[in-house]
């Protein structure tokens, strides 16, 4: 009579002791795989497909969060890379007329904005500089 058929009809705790007991060998405890029955195949594909159907409406909830949450998140993107930039140029972008002040005597170019503030002081470019006035002299010319 084979082993398989000795342990058939014994309790679980019958079975453990009679297999302690007549195995050449035991292995210490540890990961194994077992063979399935086709009715535990049947069971393993419902819970697959169960769980399937649960993973897809958590992915989809989690991608209708996400996509909320970087929406909520842009504004606050690109006010920190406006006081990031701000921070790193010591500068801040404005748009608006500038107003232009070529001061010949010093031969400066100052650049000013609406509300008075000096955005520039440069020196003057040639084409912005002023010739200038040699008096003529008449008389040499009589």
């Amino acid at each position: 009579m084979s082993i398989v058929e000795q342990i058939k009809g014994m309790s679980p705790t019958e079975r453990v002791k009679f297999l302690k007991e007549q195995a050449t060998s035991i292995e210490p405890e540890g990961k194994y795989s077992r063979p399935l029955s086709p009715e535990e195949i049947t069971f393993s594909k419902e819970k697959l497909a169960e769980t399937s159907v649960v993973i897809a409406d958590k992915i989809e909830v989690f991608a209708e969060i996400k996509a909320e949450h970087k929406a909520e998140l842009k504004p606050l993107h690109v006010n920190y890379k406006t006081f990031q930039k701000q921070v790193k140029t010591r500068q801040e972008e404005m748009t608006g007329e500038l107003y232009n002040f070529a001061d010949q005597d010093d031969g400066t170019m100052i650049v000013m904005d609406k509300d008075g503030n000096v955005i520039l002081e440069r020196k003057l470019r040639p084409d912005e500089k002023q010739m200038s006035m040699v008096p003529f002299n008449n008389a040499a010319n009589h």
